[in-house]
């Protein structure tokens, strides 16, 4: 008997600590959830931490560094224009302190060009994407609203479409 009284005691004292130690649990969310797995992997962290660089280097650098003095024109040219500007008389100039990547087979700054490049790419980048998104949901929408011989239609044609990463 006293063994059993001992043992309920000790039940009811662990039940008590354990709902206090689950009160203090902290519920995550799934985003929170989803970094904190992100977190843990060391490739996809270096992975992040190189796009940031990138978008930097694109958007910063187009504010620092794609700016200059055309001589052709004699004018002070940003962004665009500078990186198109083709003055012959600097061409093939290996990288210095006025053209860190050096100039091109017409005098064009590279560094300006892949600032600007870079612009170009992520523009056209983020729009494929914004469309792509439109179009599956119009389609998705589409499906699933009609449902039936239309959704078989829709499904079936694109199960059909080439995709860029097949043979």
């Amino acid at each position: 008997l006293q063994r059993t009284a001992e043992s309920e005691m000790t039940s009811t004292t662990l039940s008590a600590s354990s709902a206090q130690e689950e009160s203090k649990i902290r519920v995550l969310n799934p985003w929170q959830m989803a970094w904190r797995r992100f977190r843990k992997h060391t490739a996809a962290l270096f992975a992040l931490g190189g796009i940031f660089l990138l978008l930097a280097y694109i958007w910063l650098g187009g504010a620092l560094f794609s700016r200059g003095m055309c001589e052709p024109t004699g004018q002070y040219l940003t962004a665009e224009d500078y990186a198109n500007c083709n003055d012959t008389a600097k061409k093939l100039l290996p990288p210095s302190r006025e053209h860190p990547f050096g100039t091109d087979t017409i005098g064009r700054d590279i560094m300006a060009r892949t600032i600007y490049g870079g612009q170009i790419s992520l523009t056209i980048g983020i729009f494929a994407a914004f469309v792509e998104v439109i179009v599956g949901v119009l389609v998705g929408a589409v499906a699933g609203y009609f449902g039936g011989w239309i959704d078989d239609v829709l499904m079936r044609k694109l199960d059909d479409m080439p995709k860029p990463w097949d043979p």
